[in-house]
Parts: structure tokens; sequence; C-alpha cells
């Protein structure tokens, strides 16, 4: 059996069964279940209950817990500093915190932040492209906006005389789809046949749309799409970080309050998970 990784709210493990297939075990701890801040990991496989929770999907790991696993490069660069030790996909999750900050996005666009500007109509312009850039992010510029391919060709010049560093363009938005609109929870994806599937579920449910009804084509997607190459795997798209802003900054006095914020957030749940599996030994040799 394999050596029990400790969690913050639960603990989690894979073993092997006699048959070689990976079985996955999850167990909320009791002081998580007690908290007034509680909240469901997923209300579908992983409902706040007390008993043991088993998978074999996803060769032993829980969607939930599977989509904040690093991705391919960012599993590089934790094997990398890790040496010859194989990581446990809980290893992966503990380790995440120090890498993901620098991921494949960074290097194959030469930018410092995993940033990058939404394609906003007629918001962006070369001027706020440019100053994406400047800022460490990647600055987009929305085709849509300009009406012809030669002024396109000119906002790219501007683009080009304000920054010497790296920007895109969005050419269009016809290959997403707004996914999840019925539960108020509205997304913008990239459509595929797994995002077709869910779409359909939206249309015949209709107001009786639940969460479970499209589970299968939501948890677990972003490691099949990103670790195996599975383009078709469900609703996928890149985060987004929406929210209110009292005064007007600079685009870099944003992104650097983007960039610490989420620093912050990542050392925290660190810290939190660090101390409170040094408390809990002997739950964890209990379960295992």
């Amino acid at each position: 059996m394999s050596r029990r990784p400790r969690t913050l709210p639960s603990q989690d493990r894979r073993d092997t069964s006699r048959q070689g297939t990976a079985v996955g075990q999850f167990v909320y701890g009791r002081s998580y279940l007690s908290r007034n801040d509680r909240v469901e990991f997923d209300p579908v496989e992983l409902k706040l209950q007390v008993p043991v929770f088993r998978t074999t999907k996803l060769r032993g790991n829980f969607g939930a817990l599977r989509d904040s696993s690093p991705d391919s490069w960012g599993r590089k660069l934790i094997e990398r500093r890790l040496g010859n030790i194989t990581p446990t996909e809980m290893e992966f999750r503990r380790q995440r915190g120090e890498a993901n900050v620098r991921t494949a996005i960074t290097e194959m666009f030469g930018i410092e932040h995993p940033i990058i500007q939404g394609g906003m109509h007629y918001v962006g312009f070369a001027e706020l492209a440019a100053a994406v850039s400047n800022a460490g992010g990647l600055g987009i510029i929305t085709g849509l906006t300009q009406r012809t391919p030669e002024l396109l060709a000119k906002e790219i010049a501007r683009c080009q005389d304000m920054t010497d560093k790296p920007f895109g363009v969005n050419a269009s938005e016809l290959d997403t789809r707004l996914v999840m609109r019925g539960l108020r929870n509205t997304e913008r994806v990239l459509n595929n046949k797994g995002v077709e599937q869910l779409l359909e579920i939206e249309r015949a449910k209709g107001k009786q749309l639940k969460i479970e009804d499209f589970h299968d084509q939501v948890a677990g997607v972003y490691p099949r799409v990103m670790i195996d190459g599975d383009m078709d795997a469900g609703a996928w798209s890149c985060g987004m970080v929406a929210g209110l802003i009292h005064d007007i900054p600079t685009v870099r006095e944003l992104i650097d309050r983007i960039m610490a914020d989420a620093e912050r957030i990542i050392r925290q749940r660190l810290t939190g998970f660090l101390d409170d599996s040094a408390q809990r030994p002997a739950a964890a040799r209990a379960i295992a």
C-alpha cells in the first residue's frame, strides 16, 4: 500500500488493486466538517459526508482534486527540482505553489507573468495591449474592433511602436461557446465535442438543470487537456480574474496586485496545509 499523503481538510490516497487498477480514496477530516465555512470539493462525487469515497476514474484521482494538479510544464519543473524522486499526485499538488508562476505559458510567449489580457470588443486597442505587455503580461488587440484587415494592420503597427514585448491579436470568438447560463454561472469556453454534449444537456433540462447533470463534462477536464492532450475532454478555458476596482491604477499596478494576491493565497494555503497535517499524524495512520 502506498504512503498516505495528508491534506488540510481531508485525506487522499491511491492504492493499486490486484488487477492493477488504481483506486483513489478520499475522506473529509472531522475538524473540517465541523467548520462553518466548509464547502464540498465536488457536489456530485465528494459530498460533505463522513464515509470514505473511492474511485477508479482518472487513474484513481477524483476530478475535482486532479483539477488542482499542475499542468505538464509544472510537473516537469517539480520533477526537476525533486531530482530522482517520482512524485505522487498529492506530492505534485503539495509542490505546485513554488512552480506555478513560471508556466508553459510564460515560457512559450516569453512573458513575466502568466496573465493574458482578454480580447475585449472596443477596449482592446493598441494602448491597452502595449500597457499589459509592458507590465509583464500578454496584451491582446481585439481584431473584431478593427473593421478591415488594413485597419487591423495599422493597429498592430501602432502597438509595435509602443512595446518591444510580445503581444497577440484576438481574431474571433466564433470558436467559443457560453455554457452554464441556466445556473447563472456563465463561462465562455472553447467549443469541442464535450461542450456540444453539455449544451445539449442544458437545452434538454431547461430550468430543471443541475450541476450533476453535466458533471462528466466539467470535472477533471483540465488534466485530460493539459496532461493527456485530449482537446475534446469537455469544457475548458483560461482562468479569468474578475473583481471591483475602487480606484484607477495603472495597468502595471493592477497586474502587480493580481500577482501579489495570487502569491499570498498560495502561501496561506500551503502554510495551513502543512500546519494541519503536522497536527493530525495519528488520524492519517488510522485511515491508512
